[in-house]
């Protein structure tokens, strides 16, 4: 199981890296209910975060951060002794601080440029960080770290920039227009598209009934082949002997009416 859970860690992190160009070592940003819920399961977070991630870390909190977990009593003296040994990232609010959750919020504002990793136990602080792309959430459960996989708004925008360098640029998209006329002449994109002419549309012959007058007109033509057909007179074939027996008396006729 703890081997499980390293990979999917190191699976989400490297997402980061690839995506929103995340570097170790990594700005792990911790307020006082991350650090209140480490000391109560006694999780060395020195120790316990490069281990987990994979990586170095630089463990970071806020003025803010201080502040808040100080107000809120010797209940939390322990965690607060804990925030004190990480370095601070400035925040500008020194003058008025704000509470921790809208604080780290403010850092994370413009797409997260300082590439922090948020440790908190604050739930509604986790909600409005999801809606934002390529923040990633560290919290605590059942005894251990857990990195949360990344949210929607994060995988949408690595889409849309995976897009982004598939496409090819302005300048590379005139180069290709240029190949294309130079090679293939000018492409069928460019002509206009010629417009259907609309008129009166034939009707359909398979659904129109047949005229009388063809019927009539049929009929008479049969009739006039049948007619010719009786009329024909046979001629008879006359044998060719008999035919130059007939030949021959005329001459011998002939003959003698000339002597």
């Amino acid at each position: 199981m703890r081997g499980k859970r390293y990979k999917k860690a190191q699976k989400f992190l490297s997402f980061y890296e690839t995506s929103f160009d995340f570097r170790s070592p990594f700005p792990v940003l911790i307020d006082g209910t991350f650090c209140f819920l480490a000391l109560k399961m006694k999780i060395n977070l020195r120790e316990q975060l490069p281990k987990y991630l994979g990586a170095e870390c630089q463990l970071l909190t806020t003025t803010c951060c201080l502040h808040e977990t100080t107000n809120l009593g010797p209940e939390l003296h322990g965690a607060l002794c804990v925030l004190k040994q990480f370095s601070l990232a400035p925040c500008n609010h020194q003058e008025k601080p704000l509470p921790a959750s809208a604080c780290l919020e403010t850092l994370t504002r413009g797409g997260n440029t300082e590439k922090f990793l948020i440790a908190s136990q604050d739930l509604d602080l986790q909600d409005k960080l999801r809606k934002k792309a390529g923040v990633p959430i560290l919290y605590l459960h059942h005894h251990s770290l857990t990195l949360e996989k990344p949210s929607e708004k994060s995988l949408e925008v690595a889409r849309t920039r995976q897009n982004e360098k598939l496409e090819p640029s302005g300048y590379q998209k005139d180069v290709i227009g240029e190949m294309k006329k130079r090679e293939l002449g000018e492409t069928s994109a460019s002509l206009p598209p010629k417009r259907k002419r609309k008129g009166p549309k034939q009707p359909n012959p398979l659904s129109c009934k047949k005229s009388k007058k063809d019927k009539l007109v049929k009929s008479l033509q049969v009739e006039m082949k049948v007619g010719k057909s009786k009329g024909r007179r046979r001629h008879k074939r006359i044998n060719m002997c008999d035919a130059l027996k007939n030949i021959h008396a005329k001459l011998v006729k002939q003959a003698e009416a000339n002597s």
